[in-house]
């Protein structure tokens, strides 16, 4: 082709803008969207990122078959009053109306009106209320559900930026999200409930402290104290990330060496201005989660005259731990053996048990962060037994509960990468008693 003096001919590069190339999705949602666009691509160039969606989005389809299926296996002829009519949208979106989330729901709705709903943390319900405000078209329970599923991707994201930053591998994502999805009471993941939002705090303060993005684990550490009483098992974990970052355990560690002439070596190492100003920068970090809390702790004394209504609502605080451990074990050694109330039983007991004995054995195996927050979850899970008769079990949703134990999730992941036999066991064991829990539920089973 000919061309004039000056005239400049610019050929595209059709290696790097071909169509289906990263590259060339790049530059379409760039082209299209702008700067957000531009914002979205380069987080779509992060394989984390791609993986988290990825993963997220085809567990949320094997959900949504889940309920197709489990709505239909629960509706028999003789509750419906034409046969086989078909169902719509509502009639699905209605089954995840299950134990607590009508309590969220209600909670976005109405507010706050009894002690007894104290024990339910306002962030959640306070963004469902923030949604349905804008449209009275909105259904609550819809929202809730949407909110909840963009929580868990949120968590997704984090988790998986957690896994490839700690193993220095960018498949080591895909590992630990395929054991966390795969958990069966990961389907609390997708229901309207508070975990998915919680587990998105917790991860990305995590994140933050492992990358040294304070403000980003001071602001998700607050948002987890407004999410679930479980915010306080980030604070040891934040604290030990801070100081590991700035030297505090390394000077610990010489000042016990030469613990002796510890004033001098105190004098050599510190500078008072420095040790403020670290020291400063310290508090918002470490107390993010305990603001949280306590600015929900403020509101409940102001509106029920109690600022420990969380804790008070569910009878929690009426029995020691050791008490919990020991009724718990003399109801699992005397109940029926494979009866319905053993299995309900294990459902939770199991779960914590298996937390409890990973914490303890993989101290030095995985950052000591993960395992003060381990600790601090199931410190949380055997601190606040149930006495009460109306509870099938002591540790009543002990397993929902270890749902935000990512760590464990991280660490089973890793295990599973080069054990064929383990994986099938994780995934496709964990998806089968997942379906299982899903249809009990929807046949009205008892399962919080």
């Amino acid at each position: 082709m000919a061309t004039t003096e000056g005239e400049r001919v610019t050929v595209p590069e059709a290696q790097n803008t071909a169509p289906g190339t990263i590259e060339a999705w790049r530059m379409r949602v760039a082209r299209w969207g702008g700067p957000v666009g531009s914002v979205l691509a380069r987080l779509w160039r992060i394989p984390a990122v791609r993986a988290a969606v990825g993963l997220w989005a085809a567990t949320r389809a094997v959900m949504l078959v889940l309920t197709w299926f489990g709505v239909l296996f629960t509706t028999t002829r003789s509750n419906l009053p034409d046969g086989h009519p078909s169902l719509t949208a509502h009639d699905f979106i209605s089954h995840w109306w299950i134990w607590d989330s009508g309590w969220y729901v209600i909670i976005s709705q109405s507010g706050y009106t009894a002690p007894a709903e104290g024990s339910y943390f306002p962030l959640y319900p306070l963004l469902i209320h923030l949604i349905t405000g804008i449209s009275r078209s909105f259904d609550p329970l819809t929202v809730a559900l949407m909110i909840s599923n963009i929580g868990t991707l949120l968590a997704f994201i984090a988790i998986a930026l957690l896994a490839n930053h700690d193993a220095g591998d960018d498949t080591e994502a895909r590992y630990t999200l395929r054991a966390l999805a795969a958990y069966p009471l990961a389907l609390y993941l997708f229901a309207a409930y508070s975990e998915g939002i919680f587990l998105a705090c917790a991860a990305w303060a995590m994140l933050g402290a492992r990358r040294g993005w304070w403000p980003v684990a001071a602001g998700a550490g607050m948002l987890a104290g407004l999410a679930r009483p479980f915010a306080l098992a980030l604070v040891l974990p934040l604290l030990w990330e801070f100081g590991r970052q700035h030297g505090w355990w390394t000077f610990a560690r010489r000042l016990w060496a030469h613990r002796r002439q510890w004033r001098a070596e105190l004098d050599a190492t510190f500078l008072p201005r420095a040790w403020w100003r670290t020291g400063l920068l310290a508090i918002p970090v470490v107390a993010a989660p305990l603001m949280g809390m306590g600015i929900y702790a403020v509101y409940c004394a102001r509106i029920f005259h109690d600022p420990l209504v969380f804790i008070h609502a569910n009878g929690h605080g009426k029995a020691a731990v050791w008490d919990g451990i020991t009724l718990a074990f003399h109801q699992l050694l005397t109940v029926a053996p494979w009866s319905y109330p053993q299995a309900r039983m294990l459902v939770d007991l199991l779960p914590l048990a298996l937390a409890c004995v990973l914490t303890l054995v993989t101290v030095r195996r995985i950052p000591f962060a993960y395992s003060l927050y381990l600790m601090g979850v199931c410190a949380i899970c055997l601190g606040t037994p149930y006495v009460d008769a109306i509870f099938p079990d002591v540790y009543v949703s002990a397993g929902r509960y270890l749902v935000v134990a990512f760590p464990l999730f991280m660490l089973i992941g890793r295990w599973t990468r080069n054990r064929p036999w383990l994986e099938t066991l994780v995934i496709n064991g964990g998806w089968a008693v997942q379906g299982m829990l899903l249809i009990f539920l929807f046949n009205g089973g008892w399962l919080v």
